[in-house]
Formats: structure tokens, C-alpha cells, sequence
């Protein structure tokens, strides 16, 4: 009898045990994460005193675990979007979780080293820019709008699966390819400050502003783009550039390439005459800018910067 008690005590104890582990795994009444949750998982870097920042949009309750053994935050979400930020008082290395149904996500400038933003499928807007990212792999986020991973350490960014791209900003990494040819309703595309050699735009019709500057390009084909009103592909290594099908065009810098005095007049021939108020074309650093004849633009409307 004794012993049967003894057994009997011994299982109340083992599945008291297991319950609490389980309200501990999957969040409790304290308010800690749920880990059946969809989750954004983080890691940054912090010193001393280093404030971290994020602008959330969404819409239920989200949960953010700040990694330094402070209590769990929990908050209501907003569809315009809230500002959060957390101080942190030693410096080390910390792992930040955010639960809810978010639909936008800015955590940019915040010395993030990894990002995992796999399981939150409905995220159309993110911003993590300036951060010290490797890798990003956006590949389940198909309903992504908006992408701004300016200035990390990207050496590879693979969009083939986000069709919803409308905007896209990837400047300032280390990317030696960009293949945008799935992502067709792209409108703004900044990817400037890389090591790409090539780009094909040439299915994108509806793009309005092309700012590929600073990159390893020898040819760009820009005749598809009738809607663009903004091109800049400055410091890259064009030999010669054909603008005749971009009637809307305004802004147009080429500066700092390997066009000569004959592939800039023949650039000044190709530019619309249509009227819009400020065209300009900026030309210098190039081998021809002091020996071409920007009289061709002016004639049809357009500043020239030399």
C-alpha cells in the first residue's frame, strides 16, 4: 500500500514537472513567448547604453523577448505602425523574438547580424537596412511589396519567389549578379554601390526610377523602360547609352563612365524634346565631356552638367 502511494506521489510530481516545462515552452500567464508562434528571430550586437529600434505595423497583440532577461513586452499592433526600442546595459551579443501577425517590420541601423523573417508569410513591407547582414532569405515572404537591405554585406539576394515586388533597394551591398527577370511589377530599383557587371531591366516596363551607380556595368538597355523618369547609372564603365524610347524621362546622370565625345553626342540625340519642367543631364568625368556638344541637349530643353 505504501508503495503504491509512493508510486502514485512519485507521477503526480513527474507530470506536475512536464506541465510546467510545457507552459514554459509555449508561454503562460507571465506572458512569455509562445513558441507555437510564428516568429521573428534576431540577433544584434550592443554595447553599453546602445538603444535598439523597430517600427512595427500589424494587427492583434505582438509579443517582443529583448534577450537580456528583461520581461517579455506585450503589445498592441497598429496597422500605420509603432514605434519600440529597448536599452540595453552591458554589451554583448543578444537574441530578440518578436510574435504576431506583423505585416511590417523596420529594424534598420540596429547592428543586426542575423534576421530571420521566414515565418511570417504576410510581411509586405521591410526595412533592414544598414545593418551588418550576410544573408537574407526572403524566399517564403512572397506577398513582400517593399525591400530596403541597403548597406549590409550581401553577397547574393535571391527574389526569384517575391512576384509582389514593387520596390526594391539592395544598394551599398556586395552583389556580383541581381536576376530581377521574375519580379516584372517592379517600380522604383535601386541597387547602386554593388559589383554587378550585368543588368537586364529589359521586361520591366513599368519601372519609373533606375539608380544602378557605382557598379561594373559595360552595357544598359533602358529602351523597354518608357515610363522611366529617373536614371542614374554614374561611375559604371558605359561606352555608350541610347535613351530615344524614354520619353519621360527628367533626371538623367551618366557621369563618371567611358563615354566619348562621339557616344555623348550621340547620347544628346537620342534625349526627348518633349517639355518637362527641369531636365537635366549630368556628363561629367567622362573621357568626351569637355570635347562634346551639349548645345544638341540644351536646343531640346535640357541643362547640362559638365
Amino acid at each position: 500500500m505504501k508503495k503504491n502511494i509512493l508510486y502514485l506521489i512519485t507521477a503526480v510530481v513527474i507530470a506536475s514537472a512536464a506541465f510546467v516545462a510545457c507552459q514554459k515552452n509555449n508561454g503562460n500567464e507571465n506572458g512569455d513567448i509562445d513558441n507555437n508562434e510564428p516568429k521573428i528571430q534576431m540577433t544584434a550586437t550592443a554595447s553599453v547604453g546602445f538603444e535598439f529600434k523597430l517600427e512595427i505595423a500589424g494587427t492583434g497583440t505582438m509579443k517582443i523577448k529583448w534577450g537580456d532577461g528583461t520581461a517579455v513586452e506585450t503589445h498592441t499592433l497598429s496597422g500605420d505602425g509603432s514605434h519600440y526600442s529597448h536599452n540595453y546595459k552591458k554589451s554583448d551579443s543578444y537574441s530578440i523574438i518578436i510574435t504576431g501577425n506583423i505585416t511590417y517590420l523596420n529594424c534598420n541601423t540596429s547592428n543586426i547580424t542575423f534576421l530571420d523573417v521566414s515565418q511570417h508569410t504576410a510581411l509586405t513591407k521591410l526595412d533592414c537596412s544598414n545593418n551588418r547582414l550576410t544573408n537574407l532569405d526572403i524566399s517564403k515572404n512572397t506577398e513582400l511589396i517593399y525591400l530596403d537591405c541597403n548597406g549590409n554585406n550581401l553577397t547574393d539576394l535571391n527574389i526569384s519567389k517575391n512576384l509582389a515586388l514593387v520596390y526594391l533597394f539592395c544598394g551599398g551591398n556586395r552583389l556580383t549578379n541581381l536576376d530581377i527577370s521574375r519580379n516584372l511589377a517592379l517600380v522604383h530599383l535601386f541597387c547602386g554601390i554593388n559589383h554587378l557587371t550585368n543588368l537586364d531591366v529589359s521586361k520591366h516596363n513599368a519601372l519609373t526610377k533606375l539608380i544602378c551607380s557605382a557598379n561594373r556595368l559595360t552595357n544598359l538597355d533602358v529602351s523597354k523602360n518608357r515610363w522611366l523618369t529617373e536614371l542614374n547609372c554614374k561611375g559604371n564603365k558605359l561606352t555608350n547609352l541610347d535613351v530615344r524610347n524614354n520619353t519621360m524621362l527628367k533626371d538623367l546622370i551618366c557621369s563618371s563612365n567611358d563615354l566619348s565625345r562621339t557616344a555623348l553626342d550621340a547620347l544628346f540625340e537620342t534625349l526627348h524634346i518633349f517639355f518637362v519642367d527641369g531636365k537635366s543631364i549630368n556628363i561629367a568625368g567622362n573621357p568626351g565631356s569637355h570635347q562634346c556638344d551639349p548645345s544638341i541637349a540644351k536646343n531640346k530643353g535640357w541643362a547640362v552638367i559638365l
